[in-house]
């Protein structure tokens, strides 16, 4: 009886024991989580479907779409509505890491898919009229050879379950559609400072800083070399300019929405004043502008290069030198919205001259 009782106790115990072992690292986990997520709160930053789900609910008249840059088109999108008493209404389509080509699939593959299903498949009463794709160099150039697919990003930021499984179907389980599951794994632990902070790398500098103090020097010569890297970078980007398909990704992007009755216009994005040498500015820069500036001219496509005239200083920047702060975008949507872009909501001023879609 006894060595009975004795038995059912060792098995329970084997099934117990490791039960709460793998609890208690569980709860390990989800501690070290909760404590890091003090250190480095999670950023949540608006994704290509944030961006659908408020085109199921609303009825836009102007599309912006773009890299991570879409995203100062927020605040541009809530004084557009403000000044024009709701006439205007404006959605930002950020697709990270975003180039001509990507644009190109989102616009085929998510956007107009949606308005279709919406009856707005052609744009004008009732739809979007205008379709504003905010840009800069980096977008025509193809990626270095070595690191990846040029649409490498659209998996994990901008497809769906069903492209997912399409693309498994027809060639397996790659390391491409992979990126899928990033995305599924960042939307379950949204929450998740660990697991949102992947590629950002904010949390191991939170700690850097809570065991050693801020270390000003030690970031001032991060900074110093970060800024000559960025530097360089433009300055040598000239000769990676309107890479064949990003080409013809941007001649396929004003074919679709001009065939679904839209404007295009194109803007380019303003860059951090710091970044940029007199020979970016005088070549990079300046070669691109002008290129697609004509590129634009011969489309008859509104063009507006606010590379470097928007009100923005160095201070207006994040770490990263390339997207702008809160407070700057506020700047940047006044500055639009009273400048280039006021005739979208002052009938005042003409809007631009473009040929007929």
């Amino acid at each position: 009886m006894g060595a009975g009782v004795d038995g059912r106790v060792s098995r329970w115990r084997g099934v117990v024991s490791p039960c709460i072992t793998g609890a208690s690292a569980v709860l390990t986990v989800v501690l070290c989580d909760l404590a890091l997520g003090m250190l480095a709160p999670p950023i949540l930053l608006r994704e290509v479907d944030d961006a659908l789900k408020e085109l199921r609910n609303s009825d836009p008249t102007v599309l912006v779409v773009g890299s991570s840059h879409a995203r100062s088109f927020v605040p541009v999108a809530r004084e557009l509505e403000d000044l024009s008493g709701g006439r205007q209404r404006m959605i930002a389509v950020p697709v990270e890491w975003g180039k001509w080509t990507s644009y190109e699939w989102v616009i085929e593959n998510r956007l107009w898919p949606e308005l279709d299903r919406k009856g707005q498949g052609r744009c004008g009463p009732g739809g979007p009229s205008w379709v504003l794709l905010v840009t800069e160099w980096w977008d025509s150039t193809a990626l270095d050879p070595g690191t990846g697919r040029i649409d490498m990003n659209l998996p994990a930021r901008s497809w769906t379950l069903v492209h997912f499984l399409r693309d498994v179907a027809a060639n397996g389980l790659t390391p491409y559609n992979q990126n899928f599951l990033q995305k599924v794994w960042r939307e379950w632990f949204r929450g998740s400072a660990l697991v949102q902070d992947r590629g950002l790398e904010r949390i191991p500098e939170a700690v850097k800083d809570r065991l050693r103090g801020p270390e000003p020097e030690r970031k001032e010569a991060s900074r110093r070399r970060r800024l000559a890297g960025w530097r360089q970078m433009v300055e040598a980007g000239e000769a990676a300019l309107f890479d064949r398909d990003q080409e013809a990704a941007f001649d396929r992007i004003v074919e679709t929405v001009r065939s679904r009755g839209c404007h295009l216009g194109v803007l380019l994005y303003p860059r951090m004043p710091g970044t940029l040498t007199d020979r970016a500015r005088q070549g990079t820069l300046q070669s691109f502008s002008r290129r697609l500036q004509e590129r634009c001219r011969r489309q008859g496509i509104p063009f507006w290069d606010h590379t470097t005239d928007a009100p923005l200083t160095d201070e207006d920047f994040a770490e990263d030198f390339d997207h702008i702060l809160p407070e700057g975008n506020r700047r940047l949507a006044h500055f639009l919205l009273q400048g280039s872009l006021r005739w979208f909501w002052d009938p005042a001023v003409p809007g631009p001259q473009q040929e007929a879609p």
